[in-house]
C-alpha cells in the first residue's frame, strides 16, 4: 500500500486487488458491483479507486465510482 500511495507505483494496485478479490469472493458470492470510498484528500492517483477498479476487474463486475460522494472536507 505504501508503494502505491506514496511512491505512485501503479503496479501495486493489481497485486493488492488480486489478494483482496480472492478473499472477498468467499464472503460475497453474488457481487454485482464494487463501490470505492471517496478519498480523504485529493491525489494525482487515488489508491482506493485504483484498487477498487482492479478488484472489479478481477471479479468481473463494474466499478461504480460516483455512487458515494464526499460532501464535506474531513
Amino acid at each position: 500500500m505504501f508503494q502505491l500511495k506514496y511512491r505512485f507505483d501503479q503496479s501495486q494496485a493489481a497485486v493488492l486487488a488480486t489478494q483482496m478479490a480472492a478473499s472477498l469472493r468467499h464472503h460475497f458470492t453474488s457481487t454485482s458491483f464494487v463501490v470505492p470510498m471517496p478519498p480523504s484528500r485529493q491525489r494525482a492517483i487515488q489508491p482506493v479507486t485504483a484498487i477498487a477498479r482492479q478488484i472489479a476487474t478481477e471479479m468481473r463486475v463494474p466499478c461504480l465510482e460516483n455512487v458515494l460522494v464526499k460532501t464535506t472536507h474531513t
